[in-house]
C-alpha cells in the first residue's frame, strides 16, 4: 500500500481498539491499515456511496481481511447505533459536516471510548462539539500534505470541563479554532498555517471595500494566535 500522510497520521492518535468504526471510509485504507497493523482487531467500513463502497470491498478482499473487515452503506453515524463498536474515525470532511453526524446520532456513541476526528478544514466546529459533549482533548496535532493543511484530534471521555482549555490565557473562540494543546506547545506547524491564514486574510480584506465582520473577527483570531506562537 502506497504511504499516505494523512491517514499514517491518523493512525498514530488511535489507541488500540476491539473494533473500529471509520465512517466516510472511501476505500477503507484506513481499517485495513488499522487492522493490519494490530490497531483494531475488527473493523467496520461505513461510506454512503456506492461506489467507494466497491472500492471498499476491492481493497478488503486485496488485504483479505474480509473476515475482520465488514463493509457497510450508512449515511452518517445513525444506521450504525447497533454495531458495537469502541473507537470511531471520522476524517476528511468538513468541521461543520463532522458535527452534524455526530449529534445526528447520539445513541452511536454509547459503547466509545476513543475519537479521532480529522476534519479538512472549520475545526472550531468539532472542539466545540467535543467540549459540549463531555470529549477531552487527549492530544491533538497538525499535518502538512499535498499543499493542504489538516488538524487531528483525539477525544476521550472525560468528566466536566476539559482540562485543555484551562492551560492557555487565549480567547475561547482562538483555542477552539487554532487548538489548546497546539498553542500551548508552541507547535511550529500551527505557527506556519496562523502566519498563513493571517496574511491570507489581509489580502482578502485588500480586494472589498468595507470588511465583513466576519472576516475581521477571524483575522483578529489568528492575530492573537500568531502573537501567542511566536
Amino acid at each position: 500500500m502506497a504511504s499516505n500522510v494523512r491517514l499514517e497520521a491518523i493512525l498514530s492518535m488511535l489507541r488500540p481498539c476491539d473494533v473500529l468504526l471509520d465512517v466516510g471510509t472511501d476505500h477503507a485504507l484506513l481499517p485495513v491499515l488499522a487492522v493490519r497493523g494490530r490497531v483494531a482487531r475488527k473493523a467496520i467500513a461505513a461510506d454512503l456511496r456506492e461506489r467507494p463502497l466497491d472500492e471498499a470491498r476491492r481493497t478488503v478482499a486485496r488485504y483479505g481481511l474480509v473476515d475482520r473487515i465488514h463493509v457497510v452503506q450508512a449515511d452518517g453515524l445513525r444506521a450504525l447505533e447497533s454495531l458495537a463498536a469502541d473507537a470511531v474515525v471520522i476524517a476528511g470532511m468538513g468541521g461543520a459536516l463532522i458535527r452534524r453526524v455526530c449529534e445526528d446520532a447520539p445513541k452511536s456513541f454509547e459503547c466509545v471510548t476513543q475519537l479521532v476526528l480529522q476534519p479538512n478544514y472549520a475545526p472550531e466546529h468539532v472542539r466545540g462539539w467535543a467540549r459540549e459533549h463531555g470529549w477531552h482533548l487527549r492530544e491533538e496535532c497538525m499535518i502538512h500534505t499535498n499543499g493542504q493543511y489538516y488538524t487531528l484530534c483525539a477525544f476521550v471521555r472525560g468528566i466536566g470541563a476539559d482540562p485543555s482549555y484551562a492551560t492557555i490565557a487565549c480567547p475561547d473562540a482562538v483555542k477552539l479554532e487554532v487548538g489548546p494543546l497546539l498553542l500551548q506547545r508552541k507547535d511550529p506547524l500551527a505557527k506556519r498555517y496562523c502566519d498563513w491564514q493571517k496574511s491570507r486574510l489581509v489580502r482578502v480584506r485588500a480586494k472589498v471595500i468595507v470588511a465583513p465582520e466576519r472576516l475581521e473577527a477571524a483575522l483578529k483570531r489568528f492575530e492573537t494566535a500568531c502573537a501567542y506562537l511566536a
